[in-house]
């Protein structure tokens, strides 16, 4: 089982679906922007929202500019 970081970014303009969202995702990971989160996640699944692998290099290279760390795989969120 490959575990991957995953940026997980969302526009929804309807507020329930949106909060249903974002309860989701704030149980499987780490919320770094408005409609932003950081999950680590199994390469595996159907889900029907758009994620953005990033590979141990890409992670190596991510910069945080103001407050804020970068999701660690130990934090352990899954889906």
């Amino acid at each position: 089982m490959n575990r991957r970081l995953w940026v997980v970014a969302y526009d929804i303009t309807d507020d329930r679906k949106r909060a249903a969202v974002r309860r989701i995702l704030s149980d499987h990971g780490k919320r770094v922007q408005y409609s932003v989160f950081e999950c680590w996640l199994d390469d595996e699944g159907e889900d029907h929202v758009r994620y953005y692998g990033l590979c141990s290099k890409d992670v190596d290279g991510i910069q945080v500019d103001g407050p804020g760390t970068i999701t660690t795989e130990s934090d352990d969120f899954t889906f």
